[in-house]
Parts: structure tokens; C-alpha cells; sequence
């Protein structure tokens, strides 16, 4: 794997987007990945601008100008210098991307505020425009698959001419093992616990230890008075998601698996996702 400031088209890319009114910050990278063994190859890109943290993400530019956001941290390396330490699953074009919204419909003072202003500053989940997050509307299967995708920095690619804006979302979905053809309905929404099933496929793709031994399976539900409403083959994957922290249950221990999340919760969730995916390039 070879990571350098990028070339001429790199850095075209980079103004196309910088004239769409999205910060790009300092120069973009072109990595190129050869002999791909596993699903991502850690690679270190050398900070060449400054970053803040907290609102900044590392994202790989489509051909066609899309960005879709990659897991990293920003760290440093054994010279002391600061490196963003990133998961990468394809080569090509990478920028950093500096991204703060406000909504106005999202409250400073509400519980969810912080996670909403972070999963948007990392690109995982977007405004339903410019300044409305509609932090209590439904959210839909596709659009959960949308950001298991985006915390995995998967690009599902772009619609054809003959197919609907989720199909790409629907066939990487598949691609990747977080669903089975057929299996969710793209505008319909999504159990919590179809959720969880979604989330630790997701998270076990990304090389996170999902395994419970089945007697665990059982400790980590049995204090939740409603997990016999669980379906068996969801079981395993909800107790996973309780043990790292995914999920957990509301303050009168149910766990409400037949029920969906609103946009508020499905950031505060993605975003454990993510964080738990990330946590992994510290070690």
C-alpha cells in the first residue's frame, strides 16, 4: 500500500467539492492498495493541514463526486507527528472533511443533541435538509442499512437510470452480509432487534469480537422483562449488542424489540457503532 498527496485529478476532485460548499481541509491523499488479504488495510495518512477532531472526518471521493465516510482517528505516530489512522477497504481519492451543522430543530439542551451533531460531523447520518434533522421522525430499513454502510466506509455505489436510490444500499447491503436478499423492506421501518442484527454483522465485518458463548447469550437478556419477545434467531445478536454497549434498553429494563428508533436514537446508535469500530485503531 502506497499513500501520497494527490495528483492533479485528486486534486480536481477535491475543488468539485470544495465549490459544492463542503470544507475540504489541506491537500487530498491517493492511496494505492495492492494484495488486499482481508475486508480493510490500516493506513496512516499524514495530517497536512489543521484538524479539529471533533468535527472532522477522513472520506473516500466516488468517481462521481459522493463521499462516503471511513473510520479513523487522529492520532499520532512515533515521531510525535499527527497521522489520521484509518480503515480503508478500496484505493483511490481521500479527503479530510470538516463538517459542523446546526439544526434547528435539534436543541442544544437535548439528550441527543451531542450525538446527532456528532454522527452528522462524521458523515453518518444527514439532515433531512439543511437545517432540519426531524430528530423524531421514523427512519426506514434503508435508510439504517444507509448508515451501517457509512460506519463501515462501504460506497454502495450509485442508482442506474432504472432503479430506485436505495437499490445500491439494498445490493451492498447484501454484498457485505448485513442482510439476506429479500430480507427488509427499503421503505418500511426496522425493528429494534432486526436493528441489532444488522448493527453486530456490521460490527463483525469490521473485525470487532462479536462472539458470545450461548450461556452468555442468556445472562446478558434475562434481566430485561420483555426478551422472550425476541425471535430466536435474533437473540444472540441483541444480547451481543447489549454486551458492547449498542443497545440498552430503556430505564424499566425492556428492551422493546418489535419497536423502531427514531432519527434522534438511530444517531446515538450508529454512533456507539462507529465508536466501537474506531475503538479498535488505538490498539
Amino acid at each position: 500500500m502506497t499513500v501520497q498527496t494527490g495528483d492533479v485529478a485528486d486534486q480536481a476532485k477535491a475543488a468539485r467539492i470544495r465549490s459544492s460548499g463542503i470544507r475540504v481541509i489541506g491537500d487530498p491523499w491517493n492511496v494505492s492498495i495492492k494484495d488486499k488479504q482481508n475486508t480493510y488495510v490500516i493506513a496512516t495518512l499524514p495530517v497536512n493541514d489543521v484538524v479539529a477532531a471533533n468535527s472532522t472526518t477522513i472520506a473516500y471521493v466516488g468517481e462521481g463526486g459522493q463521499l462516503t465516510p471511513v473510520p479513523g482517528v487522529l492520532t499520532k505516530d512515533t515521531n510525535g507527528n499527527k497521522v489520521w489512522k484509518v480503515l480503508l477497504n478500496q484505493g483511490g481519492t481521500y479527503v479530510a472533511i470538516h463538517s459542523h451543522r446546526e439544526f434547528v430543530d435539534v436543541k442544544p439542551s437535548a439528550w441527543y443533541a451531542k450525538d446527532i451533531a456528532k454522527s452528522n460531523s462524521l458523515l453518518l447520518i444527514n439532515g433531512v435538509s439543511e437545517r432540519r434533522m426531524q430528530p423524531q421522525g421514523t427512519t426506514t430499513s434503508a435508510q439504517t442499512l444507509m448508515t451501517a454502510l457509512n460506519a463501515l466506509g462501504m460506497e454502495p455505489g450509485g442508482a442506474a437510470a432504472n432503479e430506485k436510490w436505495f437499490d445500491p444500499i439494498l445490493r451492498a447491503s447484501k454484498e457485505y452480509g448485513l442482510m439476506e436478499e429479500g430480507q427488509y423492506l427499503p421503505n418500511a421501518p426496522m425493528s429494534r432487534e432486526d436493528m441489532a442484527m444488522v448493527l453486530v454483522r456490521a460490527l463483525n465485518l469490521s473485525g470487532v469480537d462479536t462472539k458470545l458463548p450461548e450461556a452468555e447469550v442468556e445472562s446478558w437478556l434475562e434481566d430485561f422483562k420483555d426478551q422472550a419477545q425476541l425471535r430466536p434467531n435474533n437473540r444472540a445478536a441483541m444480547a451481543t449488542a447489549i454486551q458492547l454497549g449498542i443497545f440498552q434498553g430503556t430505564p424499566d429494563k425492556l428492551l422493546q424489540p418489535q419497536s423502531t428508533l427514531t432519527r434522534a436514537q438511530l444517531a446515538t446508535v450508529i454512533v456507539r457503532v462507529h465508536d466501537r469500530i474506531v475503538e479498535q485503531l488505538h490498539h
